[in-house]
């Protein structure tokens, strides 16, 4: 599919085979403003990359946005986002 954008429809398909994120299942987490974080989607768009990010496979990656629910990976994909997996937030850079 390199070289051409997704279809919504394409969009909307990929997003349903999505793994369900557990949104109320914190973890201690040093590095989070809050004291606490949660694997939710993590997205990515060049040159908005600020922070790293920890996924559930143990891959650390660099992201711009994480989202809690489905209906905005979709969004974020549909205004240039890729998405990269489910993940908490490691360190900012």
């Amino acid at each position: 599919m390199e070289g051409r954008s997704m279809t919504k429809e394409e969009i909307s398909k990929f997003v349903e085979s999505l793994p369900n994120v557990d949104k109320d299942s914190y973890f201690y987490s040093p590095v989070h403003f809050e004291g606490k974080d949660r694997y939710i989607y993590v997205l990515a768009k060049e040159g908005t990359n600020t922070n790293e990010y920890l996924l559930d496979t143990g891959e650390v990656v660099k992201g711009a946005a994480r989202v809690v629910f489905k209906d905005q990976v979709e969004t974020h994909i549909g205004l240039g986002y890729t998405y990269l997996g489910i993940g908490l937030l490691h360190k900012k850079i």
